[in-house]
């Protein structure tokens, strides 16, 4: 539970920081495209990223094309399965995942917020 609330305090202001940032940079007539490009690309890298931990499951059970792999899925086989070892790994891409976040964030410019004023 301690895990998942840090996890939530790190991710979780990412993304109204974000949307201010590119609505901060942008001049306001582009402000709706820019909001809208940056959701489109959040959904996007999220079925992106959803599909690389399914690989990466798929992979450990024994191969995307293996009927014994999506059985094991499923709960056929469920009691020999090594689920610890197979979710290690998801674990492990979704720490370089949010390490690559992190950087990217670090790297972003930083301005001044603009005021009603400044146009």
């Amino acid at each position: 539970m301690k895990g998942l609330f840090v996890a939530g305090t790190g991710v979780g202001p990412m993304y109204p920081v974000t949307t201010v940032v590119i609505q901060n940079v942008v001049p306001p007539h582009h402000t709706g495209t820019a909001t809208g490009t940056l959701n489109f690309f959040r959904q996007l890298g999220g079925a992106i990223i959803v599909a690389a931990f399914g690989a990466i499951v798929l992979g450990a059970l024994g191969g995307a094309g293996d009927a014994a792999a999506l059985e094991t899925l499923a709960g056929a086989n469920r009691a020999g399965a090594d689920f610890a070892a197979t979710f290690r790994w998801v674990f492990v891409a979704a720490a370089a995942f949010l390490a690559l976040a992190c950087l990217a964030m670090m790297a972003v410019e930083e301005r001044p917020l603009r005021g009603r004023d400044q146009r």
